[in-house]
């Protein structure tokens, strides 16, 4: 068992970032009973990576990672929007149907987006509802991957299903930068945090609401049954956040039997308000697991 090294360094700083190195992509995107034209961006060369957004958000939040000259040197770094999100169209006929996102649908997102690009058995990382999906993957598709690292993951997500999320006399923009603003760590660089929730301000109407149907709702039920993980697993969250607890993510690793660490400074979301630190958090488990993989 590869034991676990402490954060390090990143010495070079915000000089490792170039988001030029960044490519866009716009691919169709059949998924069982539904279709959708589908964005993403990728960077590097090297072992696969697959990074999952947070609810009502889209991939921007990975933005500095992928732009990490540093990491592209040894992984090949994958991020796409859900359809709904960002760039990526809803399904087709989405005006008929009220989209609540379940554990299925998003698992099913997921395995299409690896199949369809052929990505050989990726590193899967996600963040807070992401990160939740992502010890779901673990636990029932865990073969099909390297490893698994759920930021900001656990099991008791509920609270955050509220009457006022899809409401007309609500401007969604305003109220959901105002409700994930207090997840951040305050020492986060101010322009980065600023980001986040200019990103979030963005999506569209009923999204998020949909999204925290299966993070309240559907998800807190479903991860009553799951057994162990069947590949490596980490999990790291913030010492800030108090939507998915570090004492909530520490229960899931103890059940799931991953590895749990708990970053110090960091919020709800570690890899867009404050990237330089959670890549000194993020690039010794990497590095763990590429150990690990070859022995």
């Amino acid at each position: 068992m590869c034991q676990r090294k402490p954060p390090g360094q990143w010495n070079e700083k915000i000089s490792h970032f170039d988001v030029t190195t960044i490519q866009g992509h716009y691919i169709d995107f059949p998924s069982s009973d539904t279709s959708s034209v589908l964005y993403y961006e990728e960077s590097g060369a090297g072992q696969p990576i697959v990074f999952l957004h947070t609810a009502g958000s889209d991939s921007r939040q990975y933005r500095h990672l992928l732009a990490n000259t540093e990491l592209q040197k040894h992984y090949h770094m994958f991020s796409f929007d859900l359809p709904f999100h960002g760039k990526s169209d809803p399904y087709q006929q989405w005006w008929d149907n009220k989209y609540n996102l379940t554990t299925d649908l998003y698992a099913q997102w997921i395995l299409s987006f690896v199949q369809k690009l052929e990505i050989e058995k990726p590193i899967i990382v996600g963040c807070s509802m992401a990160g939740a999906i992502v010890l779901y993957l673990a636990a029932e598709y865990g073969e099909q991957f390297t490893a698994a690292i759920s930021l900001e993951g656990g099991f008791h997500t509920g609270g955050r299903n509220v009457p006022w999320l899809d409401h007309p006399m609500v401007h969604d923009g305003m109220f959901l930068q105002s409700w994930v603003n207090g997840l951040m760590a305050p020492q986060s660089p101010e322009a980065l945090r600023r980001l986040s929730l200019w990103h979030y301000a963005q999506g569209g109407p009923g999204v998020y609401k949909g999204d925290i149907h299966f993070y309240s709702l559907d998800w807190p039920e479903v991860s009553k049954s799951l057994g162990k993980a069947k590949c490596p697993l980490w999990l790291l969250t913030g010492e800030y956040d108090y939507s998915c607890t570090p004492e909530s993510s520490q229960a899931a690793a103890e059940r799931l039997g991953g590895t749990f660490i708990k970053m110090q400074g960091i919020g709800h979301f570690p890899m867009s308000e404050n990237p330089e630190l959670f890549v000194s958090y993020l690039e010794p488990v990497l590095q763990q697991i590429t150990t690990c993989s070859t022995k």
